[in-house]
């Protein structure tokens, strides 16, 4: 094993034993830190903390501003600190507060309650008191929120300061972590929760360390199976590297490790669940990571493997087929799982609501993208080898045929069953990599990887848009069904278990029973009983409780009729209600489509009968768009159930319109496509899609919603084509960092491409960033301006209506709720009135204050600006929870000028619409993005191009500088910096031809020089043995010797053969200088190469193996000049083989762009570097004897025909040369 493997090998595996220790650390660390006893610890001790912060404010306030300006301080907005409350009153009056946040009675003379934790309506405070003279103070402290409802803007979160997680609960019961004062007195207790807890940095910080322990546990696996001696010749070990990564995921599904990582709401079923592969967001995260790292493994592991050259045709044909089923299985799994993230999913990934993305939307968006580069991963290696041996047609029929039969075996089988439109797309994904494979035109690397991300991100666009249409079809459904729905199963059947709570709860019998002789404690009734029963299902309805007793007289609005209590609901019942499942509750059915129930529970106080009903009304919520706090008073499990926001529908009953809501018209022509037969169906209309459900007794609704345009519909596409993008130079810019070493800068032609892209994408961006600003801002400025009209418009009802009264008191409430709620339903906003000391008188939506999610008192600011101050109108941003809106204050006078009220007006109208404008905007410019984008690279490459011409012709000048054919000049007219770079040029030309002339003569000269050199050696050598077998046969003749006739016959045949010898040093030296004349017809290359492998065919420990078409290949040539060359080369590969090696000679001929290509590979000893730069030249020669000139001589006869040879040889493996031969065409 090479240092750098080990080196590899050993940081690896510590990289992974470092991140998998950082996983445990961080949990073992996060588990220490929310330990419930360290929580108890640092809650408490913030709390007393925050108590003592409390009490030096009430002290501090008290001597620098009550005490030195008594008459003033009241004039200040005092800003109270660390998010603390404050009250003051003054003889038992409040005079002033800072905030109206919290919730405390107006009189408290005695201050009865004074204990310093207390649980209010809206949240758990602490309280700080202090009293000083006719002045008390009380300071609150907000220590948890706590609601009726739980929402987006709603939750019972602890304050920030106590960084405890929401899930503890504050209790009086008594648990193992009391929470006590410094005094040592227990305030009340902490209540841990029983699921364990994890912080979400903690969590943030387990998924990086736990995604790169699994990165670099798959290099280190991949490291080890690269120690195997070949591992890239044998495709077995790829399989089981990939069954190990099969295994780890495995082990870490079921054994859920690490288990806090499972505490993360990205593992909830609830949000996304598809199958038991995609059980959880979480798990399909991880396991299409460990694909993604599995496929860079495949792809990388494909460019380096070494197969076998000759396989069989029977295996090529299996692993091409292996390779159709791979790339068409891949692509069906592919598109499922990209289907079913839009299909199984509920958070949002609709690109028309984009501000409503959250992290799960943009997760959804990550497995996607990682499940497209899988694919590209996998199929690119595979589309490579299918085209090189079945070519594309063969390539799309197959992977179609297979692809088709997958959809139709699963839709046989009940599985899911893709859309055919996807073949489309992988059709075009072949199609373009055979194009860039194949290199019939030039395309660069970067452009087919741009094309690549497109056509795949077709593929999910196309997705995006189908399935959430499917989606918002099946909505429509449950929507008609919801409205048409008159009756609640469940709530029918909650409400016989909630009659028998009610019946035997002995506080709210104690509660009536005062209540019948003091009335106006009903209003404890109604919260106690809001309170306590009125939650869980039943947020979907508003209830209102009246209690009824014997002697109770009802005043009925508007004509002030005076009925009893019980006689009255007594009639309704009788006339309107129908009996359900418990004998008590009955059922209302007031209109088409509005409906509600109303509950009669008698209560008793003696043995004697009863003493008392209760009456409960319950009423269906809806969500009104743009009516005041609607989306306040939903808890989360409604918000869905209740909101229809952006459709249409009307109710139709025997084909007459009864009904209309939202922004299409209906009329009698809509009632006309009402096919009473057919349940169910959809159809377009006047710019709407329309979805027809058919109700019994001749009633029908019909709900529509406006159809996309083209530029919604690319929408989908235009984003996810931005971000793969975006997230394809990110790999490719650390890519290229990682390989800085290896790779030259880029050339100025892609630095001007780059600029200019650059610039306007900069350009784009501010541009889309000062238009979104100046969208926000005139947004703001439009919606104060029809708050300001809104205010004054009711300002003028009111005093119509009010004007000529002098005091508006208790005794007026129910005629200003009334009026109130008559207005608000006119001007489309709540309307909230205030007394002169800024307590609320009546309101539109009394269930905001009712429910405490907001104080009576208005907010201190406004109350200054408009009764100290004297403002006509002030408008400022107000917030309950995390909900923010604008609000106005305006003061309403009677007829004397005199200040009676303050009108408020809560304006969340627009919001929504805010939002909806702002994500239509982002839409809009998002595309222009796409479109400046592909604007941008096509003029900056062809303004590059332009600017770069004439160097561009200078680098081809110099990249084909060929002495020995002349150097041709640049013609350039302009006279500019690149026409005297290029005169420059012209004149180094004249004068490089020149000295070429002078250097080809000198060396014609200098090889002539030394191939005589060598001749001359060549027949010195046999010359010497000649001259001394002739002297030595004189001497015989001389001497007479005996033998004589014997060494002459010696002699003789000594002569003969270096004659010979001689002769053919003449013959090869003739042949080199000049070949004979080439006598050239249509030859069979494979008849020539076969008879021509005969002759070699019984040389000893030499195997032969060729791979020749069973048809023709025909070329151009004399047949003996080319027989010349396949002798020449077999003989120099046999001569290679080393002596007692088992030689491997391989020949093989293939048709490539119109050329016949041989390639003969031998397993020799192979070439140096050194000895491949001189193979061709006349004297080279890697052999004891013989001159050299047969290479030449090759390479000669190849390119007197218009061909090329070339060669690769590695030193100790063997050489492979390539002979390439112009195909035979009788036109030419």
């Amino acid at each position: 094993m090479t240092t750098l493997k080990k080196k590899r090998l050993l940081i690896f595996t510590l990289a992974a034993v470092l991140f998998a220790g950082l996983v445990f650390l961080t949990i073992r660390i996060s588990q220490k830190k929310y330990s419930p006893e360290k929580i108890r610890n640092n809650f408490e001790s913030t709390l007393n903390s925050r108590f003592e912060k409390s009490e030096n404010f009430a002290v501090e306030f008290l001597e620098n501003e009550i005490s030195q300006n008594p008459e003033m301080f009241m004039e200040l907005n005092i800003k109270a600190p660390d998010d603390f409350g404050l009250l003051v009153y003054k003889n038992a009056s409040l005079i002033y507060w800072t905030d109206n946040s919290f919730i405390e009675k107006q009189n408290n003379s005695n201050f009865q309650n004074t204990d310093r934790i207390q649980f209010k309506p809206n949240g758990i405070y602490q309280y700080f008191y202090l009293e000083s003279g006719e002045y008390k103070i009380v300071v609150s402290d907000l220590i948890k929120n706590k609601y009726p409802y739980e929402n987006n803007y709603l939750s019972a979160s602890f304050h920030k300061s106590y960084h405890i997680p929401a899930s503890w609960l504050i209790t009086n019961d008594v648990t193992e972590y009391p929470i006590k004062s410094k005094d040592g007195k227990t305030l009340f207790f902490l209540k841990d929760p029983s699921s364990p807890f994890i912080s979400p940095l903690s969590l943030s910080l387990v998924w990086i360390f736990g995604l790169l322990f699994l990165l670099f546990a798959v290099l280190l696996i991949y490291t080890i199976y690269e120690r195997l001696p070949n591992f890239y010749q044998n495709r077995v070990y790829l399989l089981l590297f990939l069954l190990d990564i099969l295994i780890v995921r495995y082990l870490i599904f079921y054994f859920r490790i690490p288990s806090k990582l499972y505490l993360s709401d990205i593992f909830d079923p609830s949000r996304y669940a598809s199958s038991m592969i995609f059980p959880n967001l979480g798990d399909t995260l991880i396991t299409l990571y460990m694909l993604l790292l599995a496929a860079v493994s495949c792809y990388f592991y494909s460019l380096k493997f070494q197969g076998k050259p000759d396989l069989k045709k029977w295996k090529n044909i299996l692993i091409t087929l292996f390779g159709y089923l791979l790339i068409s299985t891949t692509f069906y799994f592919s598109v499922y799982t990209i289907d079913s993230v839009f299909i199984n999913s509920t958070f949002q990934l609709d690109f028309s609501h984009v501000l409503n993305f959250t992290l799960h939307s943009y997760l959804g968006f990550v497995v996607i993208g990682v499940t497209l580069a899988s694919f590209l991963l996998i199929s690119y290696p595979l589309l490579k080898h299918i085209l090189n041996s079945s070519g594309l047609i063969k390539s799309i029929s197959g992977l179609s045929l297979i692809y088709i039969s997958l959809i139709y075996i699963s839709a046989l089988c009940g599985w899911y069953s893709p859309d055919a439109v996807y073949l489309v797309f992988l059709i075009a994904y072949v199609s373009l990599t055979s194009y860039f494979l194949r290199g019939k035109r030039k395309i660069s690397t970067a452009s087919f990887g741009l094309l690549c991300v497109l056509i795949l991100t077709g593929v999910s666009g196309y997705s995006h848009y189908k399935n959430l249409e499917y989606k918002e079809k099946n909505e429509r459904e449950l929507i008609s069904i919801r409205i048409s729905t008159d009756r609640d199963n469940i709530a029918e059947y909650l409400f016989a278990e909630m009659e028998k709570e009610i019946r035997n709860d002995a506080n709210l019998r104690i509660m009536i029973s005062a209540a019948s002789i003091d009335f106006s404690l009903e209003k404890e009734i109604k919260s106690y009983m809001r309170n306590t029963y009125f939650k869980g299902y039943w947020n979907r309805y508003m209830a209102q409780t009246t209690i009824c007793f014997p002697d109770k007289k009802l005043k009925i609005k508007p004509t002030d009729y005076v009925i009893g209590c019980d006689e009255y609901f007594d009639e309704i019942i009788k006339t309107l209600a129908k009996s359900t499942l418990s004998p008590n509750l009955y059922y209302i059915s007031e209109s088409y489509d509005v409906s509600s129930y109303i509950a009669r529970i008698p209560i008793s106080f003696y043995n004697n009968g009863p003493s008392a009903t209760i009456i409960i009304e319950f009423y269906k919520k809806y969500v009104p768009k743009g009516l005041g706090y609607p989306e306040l008073l939903l808890d989360n499990s409604e918000t869905a159930y209740s909101d229809i926001t952006g459709y249409s529908y009307a109710i139709f009953a025997d084909q007459e319109l009864v009904k209309n809501v939202g922004e299409y018209t209906y009329s009698d022509f809509d009632s006309s496509s009402i096919d009473g037969s057919t349940d169910g169906y959809f159809y377009d209309r006047q710019g709407f899609n329309h979805y027809v459900y058919n109700i019994e007794n001749g009633r029908t609704i019909i709900i529509s919603k406006k159809k996309s345009r083209i530029i919604d519909k690319l929408t989908p596409f235009t984003y996810q084509l931005t971000f793969h993008i975006l997230i394809a130079l990110l790999v490719f810019l650390i890519y290229s960092i990682f390989r800085s070493g290896s790779k030259k800068a880029p050339d100025l032609k892609t630095r001007l491409q780059l600029m200019m892209v650059a610039l306007i994408l900069f350009a784009s961006a501010i541009i889309g960033m000062v238009t979104l600003n100046n969208i926000i801002q005139q947004n703001d400025k439009k919606n104060q301006d029809i708050l300001s009209e809104k205010a004054h418009s009711v300002l003028i009802e009111l005093e119509h209506k009010l004007a000529t009264t002098d005091i508006l008191d208790e005794s007026e409430r129910d005629y200003l709720q009334e009026l109130l709620t008559k207005f608000s339903l006119i001007f489309f906003s709540d309307i909230n009135l205030y007394d002169p000391d800024g307590t609320l008188m009546a309101s539109s939506r009394k269930e905001i204050f009712t429910e405490g999610l907001k104080s009576v008192k208005m907010q201190r600011e406004a109350f200054t600006e408009l009764a100290i101050n004297k403002r006509t109108l002030f408008i400022m941003e107000e917030k309950i929870g995390s909900y923010q809106y604008l609000s106005a204050y305006i003061p309403f006078r009677n007829n004397q000028n005199k200040t009676t009220a303050f009108i408020n007006l809560p304006y969340f109208a627009r919001q929504q619409e805010i939002q909806q404008e702002i994500s239509t905007f982002l839409v809009t410019i998002i595309n222009i993005y796409v479109i400046l984008t592909a604007l941008a690279i096509i003029i900056s490459l062809v303004v590059a191009n332009h600017l770069t011409r004439p160097l561009q012709m200078i680098r081809d000048r110099f990249s084909k500088l060929n002495l020995s054919t002349g150097i041709e000049k640049i013609e350039y007219s302009r006279e500019d910096e690149l026409g005297d770079l290029i005169n420059e040029y012209n004149l180094m030309v004249e004068k490089l031809a020149e000295s070429a002339a002078q250097l080809a003569r000198s060396e014609r000269e200098s090889a002539w020089r030394e191939m005589a050199r060598q001749v001359a050696h060549e027949i010195k050598n046999p010359l010497t043995p000649m001259k001394l077998s002739i002297q030595h046969l004189q001497k015989a003749w001389n001497d007479n010797a005996p033998d004589w006739q014997m060494r002459l016959d010696r002699t003789t045949k000594t002569l003969i053969q270096q004659i010979d010898s001689l002769s053919a040093i003449a013959s090869a030296f003739s042949d080199f200088a000049k070949l004979p004349t080439a006598k050239n017809t249509k030859l069979d290359l494979s008849a020539i190469l076969r008879a021509n492998i005969g002759l070699f065919s019984n040389y000893p420990n030499i195997n032969m193996v060729f791979n020749l078409p069973e048809n023709p290949c025909f070329v151009y040539a004399d047949e003996k000049q080319l027989s010349r060359v396949f002798i020449n080369l077999f003989t120099n590969a046999m001569q290679a083989i080393p002596t007692g090696s088992k030689g491997l000679i391989t020949i093989s001929i293939k048709t490539l762009n119109h050329k016949q290509q041989i390639i003969i590979q031998d397993n020799g000893i192979g070439m140096s570097q050194e000895q491949q730069n001189k193979v061709f030249s006349p004297n080279f020669t890697t052999k004891s004897s013989g001159m050299g000139l047969g290479l030449a001589m090759v390479k000669n006869i190849v390119e007197s025909v218009n061909g090329n040879i070339t060669f690769s040889s590695r030193e100790g493996i063997g050489t492979t040369f390539m002979i390439e031969l112009p195909e035979y065409n009788a036109d030419k």
